[in-house]
């Protein structure tokens, strides 16, 4: 099997940092409204 890309494992890190409850802030964080949606699985 393939190991999954950066892209992957750092939404994943960054998923797992925020937590459940504060994955509705994404939308706050300073960050390009593609790379918030890709957190969020949009």
């Amino acid at each position: 099997a393939e190991p999954h890309s950066l892209l992957h494992l750092s939404r994943l890190c960054v998923r797992h940092a925020l937590g459940d409850t504060r994955l509705g802030q994404v939308s706050a964080l300073p960050l390009p409204p593609a790379m918030k949606r890709y957190l969020l699985y949009q």
